[in-house]
């Protein structure tokens, strides 16, 4: 229920509802705060989908490469894109997830970020080269042509 009321906007009733399972009792799993977390990142709830992600560990779990990318997201959506390039900075090795990076590649596309598209670029190219993956090439040279319609 948490994660079809994220999808269809309705990030503070997916908040009471997540927050009323708690009251009730019932602790929540990876799912749960993977489906809450997106849900306020539908609906723009940056600080509520970050202080849920910072309670995780009381609640004995762990981030995924999942959750972070969800954060990363999350704050790239609301124009915090320097932000979230910090958050997986911070990650370290956690963080060498291609998901992740590019998530944060295609909000530096879509907010016109050129100079730290460049540099997550940099990062998703060492990260293929240590996987032996390809694929966010496209999305790249997307990103670079896009370079000759912002002024500098």
């Amino acid at each position: 229920m948490i994660s079809g009321l994220g999808q269809h906007g309705f990030g503070k009733k997916a908040l009471a509802l997540f927050n009323s399972m708690k009251e009730k009792g019932l602790k929540p799993d990876a799912v749960t705060f993977l489906s809450v977390i997106s849900a306020c990142n539908y609906s723009g709830l940056v600080d509520e989908g970050l202080a849920l992600y910072r309670s995780m560990d009381s609640f004995g779990l762990s981030a995924t490469p999942q959750h972070h990318c969800c954060v990363v997201d999350l704050l790239a959506k609301a124009g915090r894109v320097e932000e979230a390039y910090e958050f997986i900075q911070g990650l370290g090795e956690e963080g060498d997830f291609f998901a992740i990076w590019g998530s944060l590649l295609a909000s530096c596309k879509t907010q016109g970020k050129q100079e730290l598209a460049k540099l997550v670029t940099s990062k998703l190219l060492d990260i293929e080269k240590q996987y032996g993956r390809a694929g966010y090439n496209v999305l790249l040279s997307q990103v670079l042509a896009a370079e000759a319609d912002f002024p500098e």
